[in-house]
């Protein structure tokens, strides 16, 4: 076996220690703990989404749904904060200032995913933003963060520690994570709070590519566990 391929496995195994055991609450302070919510929208994670049927086998089997509402629920209460990092809404012209479209931005432009003023460009009905949730300018890409002003509200939130949640693995979490890294916050992946257009995905982003960088893998009730300890 060659170094890289030993190392890989050994990285990921070492993120994924929070999985295993519970972490300190200290760890994350609600005053200080915000959760990123990312694209809850109908078109991904409801029956009839444009999108649903690329992602419903991974949606059903991490419970997704499930595990959003009681992370929603649990931070709520706990005092943290849940941020919503919706993508932009489509409608014609939304990426004429770009030359060259991604995949993801072709796809949304041919099907009209999330096309504004449409039931699949709001959010799921289990996760509807409540009082004191704070919504995030609408990203254009993938990261969260870029060209919106995420950033600023979870500075002027006090932030410090961010949580990823939502879809889609390989785009738009795993690219508003790497930002986040970038920005100075402590960031976690809820490895059963994503989705993606098929296991591979989420494998790619769970076991590869997110513990080079991110700071700690969690299941989601090992994550209340730890922001509710106290």
């Amino acid at each position: 076996m060659s170094f890289k391929n030993l190392l890989i496995p050994v990285l990921a195994a070492l993120s994924l220690v929070g999985v295993a055991r519970a972490v300190p609450a200290a760890d994350y302070d609600p005053a200080k703990t915000a959760i990123l919510l990312v694209d809850p929208y109908n078109d991904f994670l409801s029956q009839g989404g444009k999108a649903y049927f690329l992602g419903q086998s991974t949606i059903n089997s991490a419970n997704l749904i499930e595990n959003l509402k009681n992370l929603a629920a649990a931070a709520r209460a706990a005092g943290a904060k849940v941020v919503y990092v919706p993508h932009a809404h489509y409608e014609p012209g939304v990426y004429d200032e770009y030359p060259f479209l991604n995949p993801a931005q072709r796809s949304i432009t041919q099907f009209a995913v999330f096309e504004k003023g449409s039931w699949g460009a709001e959010y799921h009905p289990d996760l509807q933003k409540q009082p004191g949730d704070l919504e995030a300018q609408h990203h254009r890409l993938a990261s969260g963060f870029a060209g919106t002003n995420l950033h600023e509200l979870l500075d002027g939130a006090g932030i410090e520690y961010v949580v990823v949640a939502g879809m889609r693995a390989p785009t738009c979490i795993a690219s508003t994570a790497y930002y986040a890294v970038e920005l100075g916050y402590h960031t976690t992946l809820l490895s059963d709070g994503i989705a993606a257009f098929g296991q591979e995905e989420v494998d790619a982003v769970v076991n590869v590519s997110f513990p080079t960088y991110g700071h700690k893998i969690m299941r989601t009730d090992a994550f209340i566990a730890a922001l509710t300890a106290n």
